[in-house]
């Protein structure tokens, strides 16, 4: 692109790029940065003839490829089945990073929307009694209860012991959780308990 500033407003989304500043020679100055996404995008609308090969690579064997069988894969890895197990590997591994990554993230965010209205929110959420479990929690985020539980676990804030998930230590004394005791019957008519860990609002 001749106009790199015209084709970055025109092409690329604002989610895909942002502006950094820097200084160079003593000069301040801003400069454009685009992730994976935002290169796509100007690389499919550019005219160039090595853009336009990427082009139609993508659009005549990448993505036909991907509505058959759900996936691309070259000659190289079709024919190295230990090469694609790595693969296939790595990219398990890869997505459940990204799954980790947005739900901090979007933990993140919610933790910082709540603190926009830090007076209000103290007097009435933090305050209340009402507690939660964590199938509603994880419902939030769209991931299950056990999927929380072990997200939690993997970043060292609870652990499980006989059956019940604990916070450690660090946590434990911050009113974030409240144990109760429910009782069931079984199917001989026998009454048992069972201790079961819910969040405050605090801790959610």
């Amino acid at each position: 692109y001749r106009d790199t500033s015209d084709a970055l407003k025109r092409h690329v989304d604002e989610d895909d790029k942002l502006t950094r500043c820097f200084t160079d020679s003593g000069q301040n100055r801003e400069m454009y940065v685009i992730n994976e996404s935002g290169l796509y995008s100007l690389i499919l609308r550019s005219q160039l003839p090595k853009a336009c090969q990427f082009k139609r690579w993508v659009t005549s064997q990448v993505l036909p490829s991907i509505r058959k069988h759900g996936m691309y894969a070259t000659e190289e890895l079709i024919n190295n089945p230990d090469m694609a197990i790595a693969v296939f590997n790595a990219l398990k591994e890869e997505r459940a990073k990204r799954e980790a990554l947005e739900l901090t993230t979007a933990m993140q965010k919610q933790q910082i929307a709540e603190l926009k209205p830090k007076a209000s929110y103290y007097d009435v959420v933090l305050k209340c009694k009402d507690i939660i479990s964590m199938r509603v929690i994880a419902k939030d985020y769209g991931k299950s209860a056990q999927w929380m539980n072990n997200f939690l676990h993997e970043l060292g804030v609870q652990y499980k012991q006989s059956d019940i998930w604990l916070l450690y230590q660090k946590y434990a004394n911050r009113e974030y959780t409240k144990s109760r005791t429910n009782t069931y019957e079984d199917s001989n008519g026998v009454t048992h308990s069972k201790m079961h860990t819910y969040w405050t609002q605090k801790g959610r």
